[in-house]
C-alpha cells in the first residue's frame, strides 16, 4: 500500500543462570518478532546470533528458524 510504513521490530531477551563462581550454567533466549506494513507474500528472515567478536564476519551460532505462517 502506498504511504504505509513498513516496520520490522525484533527483541531478543536472554535469561541466564549462574553458579556461585559466576559461571553460566544455563540460558534461555526469547525472540519476539513483529512485522507490519509489508505486502502479502513478503519473505522475511530475521533474528540470528553470530559467534564472533564485534565487527567480525563470523558464522551464525543461533538461528530462530523463522518460517512463513
Amino acid at each position: 500500500r502506498a504511504g504505509q510504513a513498513r516496520r520490522l521490530k525484533s527483541v531478543i531477551a536472554l535469561t541466564v543462570t549462574k553458579d556461585q563462581a559466576g559461571n553460566i550454567t544455563s540460558a534461555t533466549a526469547n525472540f519476539q518478532i513483529s512485522v507490519t506494513g509489508f505486502p502479502a507474500g513478503t519473505r522475511v528472515t530475521d533474528a540470528h546470533i553470530h559467534n564472533g567478536s564485534a565487527g567480525s564476519n563470523a558464522s551464525v551460532y543461533v538461528n530462530v528458524g523463522l518460517a512463513a505462517g
